[in-house]
């Protein structure tokens, strides 16, 4: 992969939009899935035949996480027909936020897309390690069977998903909390067919790109000086608010501004334009009461979910902490039956490969300390296979990570992008990853320790002697950042 400094103003989604690429490179991909028979087309949702992902673990991990029991998989995106299943994704109206969705936002790593892995059966996947992801969680099957112009008064039914296309000009926050902007954008279904078109308003975001000047609205970048209300940095959220315009000049009502946000032993604490000097304890669904420079006083900033803010650290790697993003018991109860459900009697190779995790258990059924050992010496020796063939040689139907796009806004992978060849040359500087097996190839990031090093058990995906490249850029990004 090509990694062009010039362009890259936003390191957690450049890292992000190079792991979208490295997994279909090790297996999101056509070809794969065919191979394993996951895909189905049998399906009609909202009066089509949709293709979907049918693997048994894909089909436990998508009811689970929308809560509902009737799916028999997950949607692929199919708005482009044929070619936008040459390089599949995951539905942009169900899974906007998703690493594997067709714009690449957070790019949050869920259980969904561990769960095409854990279904190919040549990796193990560590469930523990999954990132959570708002958008669509228990959701229900409305969300899911029914369309957006169906559905009545559905911003106020799904708002951390949809707004309201009538009110253009109030600032918000983006589903991902990645930035600050506002409903003018759309997610839109059978759209060569007027009649049956529908469209699904969602809060847009504005990207910087250097070379032209343009300002984009993200929280992360510490330039934007355009947000009223906000503190941006690095280390910087949009938050949820309530804040009124002291004049008539631009935003009257603000919904959304910029914090920064400290996450700490499963607490959230943040920082606030106007009061810089001490953090402030933010438990869920409570508000602080805020007075800012040209602001109305008495403003609220309101406290967000700690998986939405202290999932993805700055530099674009995982700060996953299973047991601070638990749940109640009785909704991980409500996972594991709905796994259980509908995942078949395994043999015990292959439930190994399926053991359970915080994501699937109560509390006190878990261990932090449990996890497989008889692979940590394969991880600390950096073991990774070469990747498929179609990865491999150009002219192969695999994307191309089109980096410089990185300080742009996340467009829909063009069909040239997708037909490029995921190419093992960077800018950084090559690690040689060798094993028992034998040269293997290169990796793109520079300077980095060996994987047992950095997460110890933690590589979320792993061939049985494979620890593919997704996470071992997602999980120790952070040491070639620093």
């Amino acid at each position: 992969m090509n990694f062009d400094p010039n362009y890259m103003t936003d390191t957690a989604w450049s890292v992000r939009v190079a792991a979208h690429e490295l997994a279909h490179a090790l297996g999101f991909s056509k070809e794969r899935m065919e191979e394993k028979s996951m895909l189905n087309s049998k399906y009609i949702v909202r009066g089509r035949s949709r293709w979907m992902v049918a693997g048994n673990h894909v089909k436990a991990k998508t009811r689970a996480h929308f809560g509902c029991d009737s799916l028999e998989g997950m949607e692929l995106e199919d708005e482009d027909g044929v070619s936008s299943r040459k390089i599949p994704h995951w539905k942009e109206r169900h899974a906007r936020d998703e690493l594997m969705a067709p714009t690449v936002g957070a790019g949050y790593y869920t259980a969904l897309t561990m769960a095409v892995f854990a279904d190919m059966e040549y990796y193990s996947v560590n469930w523990s390690m999954a990132e959570p992801m708002s958008w669509g969680h228990r959701s229900g099957c409305d969300f899911l069977e029914k369309k957006c112009s169906e559905m009545t008064d559905f911003p106020a039914k799904y708002p951390h998903m949809f707004c309201d296309a009538t009110d253009k000009e109030t600032l918000r926050c983006t589903s991902d909390r990645r930035h600050v902007g506002t409903c003018t954008a759309n997610i839109v279904e059978n759209k060569g067919n007027p009649a049956d078109k529908d469209v699904c308003p969602v809060v847009s975001s504005y990207f910087h790109e250097t070379s032209s000047g343009t300002t984009y609205n993200a929280c992360s970048d510490v330039t934007v000086t355009s947000l009223p209300g906000s503190l941006n940095g690095g280390d910087s959220w949009c938050l949820d608010a309530e804040l009124e315009k002291k004049d008539d000049n631009g935003h009257k009502s603000v919904k959304g501004v910029c914090a920064q946000v400290l996450c700490e032993e499963g607490t959230v604490k943040v920082k606030y334009l106007g009061n810089t000097d001490n953090w402030h304890e933010c438990p869920e669904d409570t508000q602080i009461t805020v007075t800012l420079n040209d602001f109305k006083q008495d403003g609220k900033i309101k406290c967000p979910k700690y998986g939405e803010v202290c999932t993805i650290a700055a530099n674009g790697s995982s700060i996953v902490i299973p047991r601070a993003l638990e749940g109640d018991k009785r909704e991980e109860q409500e996972e594991e039956a709905e796994e259980s459900v509908a995942a078949p009697a395994l043999s015990p190779g292959a439930e190994a490969l399926t053991k359970a995790s915080p994501a699937d258990l109560p509390a006190e059924e878990y261990s932090s300390e449990e996890g497989p050992s008889e692979e940590a010496s394969v991880e600390e020796a950096f073991i990774a296979e070469a990747f498929s063939e179609e990865a491999s040689h150009p002219g192969k139907n695999s994307e191309s990570p089109v980096l410089q796009a990185a300080s742009k806004q996340p467009q829909q992978e063009s069909e040239a992008e997708q037909m490029t060849a995921v190419e093992a040359s960077a800018t950084t500087q090559q690690v040689s990853a060798n094993s028992s097996q034998g040269t293997v190839g290169w990796a793109t990031v520079s300077n980095i320790p060996a994987f047992g090093e950095a997460m110890g058990d933690g590589g979320t995906v792993r061939g049985r002697r494979v620890l593919p490249l997704l996470f071992l850029l997602l999980g120790l990004w952070g040491f070639a950042a620093q």
